[in-house]
């Protein structure tokens, strides 16, 4: 089931296609999408619709936050040219000492995910 409450219409077939039509042609949308570990289900029925809109690609990225249950969230990353697996430029080396997290490494750790999980999207 969808969840409910006052974010629903942010998980639901209209919103993914209104941002389709908001974006420019290389456009990317990224949303939270909820825990893979907890929601799997939810999130392959969404995986579904959104790529019946005609996205180019519709991804699943997980990451660690560990206040969130289970300690890691999941976002859908919609891209209207193709994958955003990879890094597209590379991190400006001023940047570098600044970002404690993000690099590229971790970038691509997002869309590793378990087996179970890749069968269940189909990815």
């Amino acid at each position: 089931p969808a969840p409910a409450g006052p974010a629903s219409t942010l998980f639901g077939e209209e919103f993914f296609s209104r941002c389709k039509r908001a974006l420019h042609a290389d456009g990317i949308l990224v949303t939270q999408a909820e825990n893979m570990w907890i929601h799997l289900d939810l999130i392959s029925e969404m995986k579904e619709f959104i790529e019946k809109i005609g996205w180019a690609s519709v991804e699943y990225a997980n990451i660690s936050i560990p206040s969130y249950p289970s300690g890691c969230i999941g976002f859908f990353v919609c891209s209207k040219k193709g994958s955003c697996a990879e890094p597209v430029r590379p991190i400006p080396s001023a940047w570098g000492p600044a970002l404690r997290y993000y690099d590229d490494t971790m970038h691509r750790a997002a869309f590793m995910l378990p087996r179970f999980v890749r069968n269940k999207l189909r990815l």
